[in-house]
């Protein structure tokens, strides 16, 4: 839904970036609707990761007033975050290991939207520049049958 306004309306490229969150919030809560049982601090993190990887967007605010789908992605959208946060998980202690695993797959979560939606992805950043889109029907596909598991999941 937020991705069919966002396409419709054409907003400012800041009004775009907050509703871009509860799409990607979205996303991750079908996910997780679909995964094993997990601890609050690995659902804390997930939800964490699942948003925050776009505050590397916020220091464009004052310069980007329209998001395009040739826009380039900010630093952080790359898969080293993710791994990064796995490799630092295994550093740690137990709770903060949780949190920062599931960050890592929050994370993801939020790269396979992005693959799906918007300008797409650039896996390996900066080592390389070329940017990896899946289709949108595809991203709808997958999320309605994510729906549709979830709700026929027992409660």
């Amino acid at each position: 839904m937020a991705d069919a306004c966002l396409e419709r309306l054409e907003p400012s490229w800041l009004v775009g970036g907050i509703l871009d969150e509860p799409a990607h919030l979205a996303t991750a809560v079908l996910v997780l609707a679909n995964l094993p049982a997990t601890g609050p601090a690995w659902r804390a993190g997930y939800a964490v990761g699942a948003v925050a990887v776009d505050a590397d967007h916020l220091p464009l605010v004052p310069i980007r007033h329209t998001l395009r789908k040739e826009t380039p992605r900010p630093p952080a959208h790359t898969l080293f975050v993710p791994v990064a946060l796995a490799l630092a998980a295994r550093l740690t202690r137990a709770h903060a290991r949780e949190i920062l695993l599931g960050a890592a797959a929050g994370t993801c979560i939020h790269f396979l939207r992005d693959l799906g939606t918007g300008t797409g992805l650039v896996p390996v950043q900066p080592l390389v520049r070329w940017r990896t889109k899946a289709p949108s029907k595809a991203y709808e596909l997958a999320m309605a049958l994510l729906t549709a598991r979830a709700w026929r999941l027992p409660r």
